[in-house]
């Protein structure tokens, strides 16, 4: 591939990205336009279009797993919305709080699942799909905004990144500091928000992440890698905790430096664990009633 077309996979990759992603629901959303019922259709067809076209122009050959991959991700989170309002579903989940959580990181975590098969399918090799547990020897390497100035091995005691990303708890802690009282009251409920912590912490590092850096990696390098899935990452918790473009920018700067732990370890241990750590306090929260997603 020529550097001219090399430029034009990735234009083409960054447009499919941007139209495929959570930013035009928030658009139609927030501006409440009309149409908004039509949008996962046209993102189905959007990537089936590109995905045959791909089989006919030079530049989007070389994208097309990274096609299939969003093709699937759609397919999988469209499919789970007629599980979770199935009336056996909700009489099994719906009543409650627990339930509740439970019903969505249940559900989440089968999407997830569903990506690490696709993407392993795609990509043959645990490596390059990142689902090995560990690599020995795995380096952080010198970045200009951790205070890092030589390679650095894992675990997470030696990576400074680590109390980088601790900062987006501390943030997300300050947005609704729950009572002493809330808090007594929810402590039977922190075992199970590490559950809902390590479920939702694999489903997204799958989902908005490996599933992108694995597929579309080989194709554009490292770097668009790392900020296409940034991007996704960020636009997926717009309704999130803490809500709107706060939310985006914290989620997107957090997701690049999970981004290179998983670049500069190529498994899945560090990065989910440090996701962990960020969502165990969020659903300890939300547990306390402190906070709920999307600012309600």
């Amino acid at each position: 591939m020529n550097q001219s077309q090399n430029r034009t996979t990735v234009a083409f990759a960054w447009t499919v990205m941007v139209m495929v992603s959570l930013v035009p629901d928030i658009i139609f959303h927030e501006f409440r336009l009309p149409g908004s019922a039509w949008l996962f259709g046209g993102k189905i067809l959007l990537l089936v279009g590109a995905l045959f076209a791909s089989f006919a122009w030079d530049f989007m050959y070389p994208l097309r797993r990274f096609l299939i991959a969003f093709l699937a991700l759609n397919a999988a989170e469209w499919a789970i919305g007629p599980v979770s309002h199935s009336a056996g579903w909700s009489r099994h989940f719906a009543a409650s709080f627990v339930g509740r959580m439970n019903s969505s990181q249940l559900l989440k975590l089968s999407v997830g699942l569903v990506m690490a098969g696709m993407v392993l399918s795609l990509v043959r090799s645990p490596r390059r799909a990142f689902l090995t547990v560990a690599i020995r020897g795995a380096k952080a390497n010198p970045v200009w905004y951790l205070p890092i100035r030589r390679p650095v091995a894992y675990p997470f005691r030696a990576y400074p990144g680590f109390c980088d990303c601790d900062r987006n708890t501390c943030v997300r802690a300050a947005w609704g500091p729950p009572s002493s009282s809330a808090l007594l009251h929810a402590v039977p409920l922190f075992p199970l928000a590490l559950a809902w912590a390590a479920m939702n912490a694999f489903s997204e590092e799958y989902s908005y992440r490996a599933a992108i850096i694995a597929t579309i990696r080989p194709v554009v390098g490292d770097n668009q890698a790392l900020l296409l899935s940034s991007f996704s990452f960020g636009g997926a918790h717009f309704y999130g905790i803490p809500y709107g473009f706060l939310g985006v920018g914290i989620a997107a700067c957090l997701g690049y430096v999970l981004g290179r732990v998983m670049l500069e370890t190529e498994e899945l241990f560090w990065h989910w664990f440090i996701h962990l750590v960020q969502d165990v306090v969020i659903f300890a929260f939300m547990a306390a009633g402190a906070v709920t997603p999307g600012g309600r």
